[in-house]
């Protein structure tokens, strides 16, 4: 028997019905009429009436219902695909001249779905993945070894030296042999790919979101693109996040340009951006949601296509948003360009647990209180009493929090949306939120979730400027 309340039940079986990944994790679904218990996102069908909830795997299992094959709800990992394309990479790495059916025979998957996910999930057919891994490939062994040209192109898989030097040559702009007299010419070729999303997504919020929160010497945000600096694989990289105006059938896509980065870094990357900009969600469904409430539906038709604006690392999320307590966005942006001063870091990354957590933080000009939070913090992540993971549940995020002095509901409720991207976060402390509330208390209803952190982004993007104001004075009488 389910142990959740009505509103709860309700809230989980919109999620359901959603298809939403972000809740996997969260709970588990049971289907009476068929004895299989699956995933919030699963692709499989029920009726609400024969759906059952738990709270995890285990206790679906103690009430007799066995994991659904389709979603694998006992699967640590949530997205098989991403264990198709990671195996694809190494395949392609090991087998360099094999045939994309081999790759697919090999993968246990049709043809047809390998090319899908490969589309789907970056943007490019398995053919130019291939051809991109294998350039990378022959590159480094022109520059890390005496192997003659002809190897070089044999070992990553090409079928001839003149396509090899054709492929080489449109590429990298120069021939494998001019390459390797001079290294210093190792061109830095820019690999792109792109992200497809559901329309409508309203961009200018998203830079206006990432500029408001932009790190200091690791991300810059311009009026069409979002910048971020990362350290890969042992070297510093860039990625460049851009809209595609071209939009098809509803769905459109953010190209992303990099430098830095191989082939095999690009689904983790692609992974963590769709997480960034929120690119699985329906905005139709959550729209249609939340367009049930009078008061916002008028403000879902002028702002159509919000996003949940995560950031990059969950803690340097938690770190900004503890040194941004109490103070304007441009203050807390300056005590964290101070904190990064400071503490100093390796290129391209953001200060570490450990290195903040023995930090004076002399430097940083806030509260001792609040210097003496962040170095907890440092210290319970290094210890792994914080899960820095992805993957943990907004609720166990919370409980984690607020065992630390210093943090409340507000601060918590907040890192769960912008590190987590939590979509049933709702900030009530929040001055906006909380003036808001005061005046539409039929806000504080469950039928707003499992989204009610879109709407407190919409009461944000709505009421920010009417409660934010300081009153004018009266002007003085004549």
């Amino acid at each position: 028997m389910s142990i959740y309340l009505e509103d709860e039940q309700l809230r989980m079986l919109r999620a359901v019905a959603a298809k939403d990944a972000r809740f996997d994790g969260q709970f588990v679904y049971a289907v009476r009429t068929t004895g299989i218990f699956c995933r919030p996102s699963c692709s499989a069908q029920a009726l609400p009436v024969n759906i059952e909830f738990f709270e995890s795997p285990p206790a679906a299992e103690a009430a007799g219902f066995r994991a659904c094959r389709r979603c694998r709800p006992l699967s640590t990992i949530a997205e098989p695909s991403a264990q198709i394309l990671r195996r694809l990479l190494r395949l392609i790495e090991e087998q360099a001249d094999a045939s994309l059916e081999v790759l697919a025979e090999d993968l246990g998957v049709s043809l047809r779905h390998l090319r899908r996910i490969v589309q789907d999930e970056l943007g490019m057919s398995p053919q130019q993945l291939a051809s991109e891994q294998r350039l990378q490939f022959a590159k480094s062994l022109l520059l890390d070894t005496e192997l003659p040209v002809t190897e070089v192109a044999l070992a990553a898989g090409f079928g001839s030296l003149r396509r090899f030097h054709e492929v080489f040559k449109q590429k990298y702009g120069v021939a494998p042999s001019v390459l390797r007299r001079d290294p210093e010419l190792n061109p830095k070729v820019p690999l792109h790919f792109t992200l497809a999303y559901k329309a409508p997504l309203d961009w200018n919020y998203i830079l206006k979101a990432q500029r408001l929160h932009a790190t200091y010497g690791l991300e810059e945000v311009d009026n069409e693109s979002y910048t971020r600096l990362l350290h890969v694989s042992g070297q510093s990289a860039k990625i460049r996040v851009s809209l595609e105006q071209e939009i098809e059938r509803g769905i459109g896509r953010l190209r992303v340009d990099t430098e830095g980065l191989r082939v095999h870094d690009l689904y983790p990357i692609a992974r963590r951006l769709r997480r960034m900009f929120d690119l699985d969600a329906d905005p139709q469904i959550i729209a249609a949601h939340l367009g049930e409430n009078a008061l916002l539906a008028p403000v879902i038709v002028r702002h159509p296509g919000v996003r949940l604006v995560r950031g990059w690392d969950i803690f340097e999320v938690a770190v900004a948003t503890i040194l941004g307590q109490f103070v304007s966005m441009s203050h807390a942006r300056m005590l964290m360009r101070q904190l990064i001063e400071d503490v100093g870091a390796a290129p391209a990354s953001f200060p570490t647990p450990l290195a903040l957590s023995e930090a004076k933080l002399e430097g940083v000009r806030t509260t001792r209180s609040r210097k003496e939070t962040l170095r907890e913090l440092s210290r319970r992540a290094v210890s792994g009493e914080f899960s820095l993971s992805e993957v943990q549940s907004p609720a166990f995020l919370r409980r984690q929090l607020l065992a630390i002095k210093g943090i409340g509901p507000w601060t918590a409720e907040y890192i769960a949306l912008r590190a987590l991207g939590d979509p049933d976060a709702f900030p009530e402390k929040d001055l906006v939120i909380g003036r808001v509330l005061e005046k539409h208390p039929e806000l504080r209803t469950p039928k707003l979730s499992p989204w009610r952190s879109y709407a407190t982004l919409l009461l944000w993007k709505e009421f920010s400027d009417v409660f934010t104001k300081k009153p004018q004075k009266p002007a003085p009488a004549l």
